[in-house]
Formats: structure tokens, C-alpha cells, sequence
């Protein structure tokens, strides 16, 4: 594959439990950092008959599914791109601000298409992720 070639993400073999729900949710997420814009695609599921995923929940909300963050590249054609050094970091404080906002929703309720979350400076994400476990 060359380095122009276009790339489509096909998430559907990442996920299981497909006859609980087959159906994958897929949101545009856009966070705000400075000057800096990051685009995610995030495909996920969300059941209430699918286990609860530790990762995404804490003391308030119970993300119930499975969740995949892609990259999105700069340009009309939205193609997924690798990740940079800087993205995870970036992905997981985005990550866990949607998996609270999606939790949100009540039953019957559609996800959003698209979010936009501002990340401020002066939080720490590794102090985010640590504080988010239950005791």
C-alpha cells in the first residue's frame, strides 16, 4: 500500500458479541487542545446485556461494550491515519470523557454523530485515569 493511498477503517472484526448487538455506533470526536485539533473516529457498543468494560467505567458511570479509536487525517476525505506519539495521550483523556458522555444517554436514546471536547492544560491525564477507579 503506498503512503497516499486512502484508508478506510473496517472496525465490524474487531468487535464480538454481535448476535447481544449487532449494530456498531460510530461518532466523529473532535478535542480542542490550544492550537492543536484532534480528530478520532470511535466506533463502539453499548448494550445493557453486554459486560460492563472496566476501562471505561468509574464510581458514576457503567459503560457497558466495547469501544475502538482510530485517528482521522487532516483533509476532506476523513481516512484513518497511524497514531503519533502525542495521540494516545490525547485519546485517553478524549476516551474517557465520551465513555461518561455516552453513558449518559438513557435507553432507546441515539448517540451523537459527532462531540467536540476542549481539553484544558493544566489537567493531567494519568491523574485523570487513576482517580476514575472505584474502591
Amino acid at each position: 500500500m503506498s503512503r497516499s493511498a486512502v484508508r478506510f477503517p473496517v472496525a465490524e472484526s474487531l468487535f464480538q458479541d454481535s448476535s447481544v448487538q449487532p449494530y456498531i455506533h460510530n461518532c466523529e470526536v473532535t478535542v480542542l487542545d490550544g492550537q492543536h485539533v484532534h480528530r478520532f473516529r470511535v466506533f463502539f457498543k453499548r448494550h445493557r446485556h453486554l459486560p460492563w468494560n472496566p476501562s471505561l467505567s468509574d464510581c458514576n458511570h457503567i459503560f457497558r461494550g466495547d469501544v475502538v479509536v482510530m485517528r482521522v487525517g487532516k483533509g476532506p476525505l476523513q481516512a484513518v491515519v497511524n497514531m503519533r506519539a502525542r495521540d494516545s495521550e490525547v485519546a485517553d483523556y478524549m476516551i474517557s470523557l465520551f465513555a461518561q458522555r455516552i453513558s449518559e444517554l438513557g435507553r432507546g436514546m441515539r448517540p451523537p454523530w459527532a462531540l467536540t471536547f476542549l481539553k484544558l492544560q493544566h489537567r493531567r491525564v494519568s491523574a485523570r485515569i487513576q482517580s476514575r477507579h472505584c474502591i
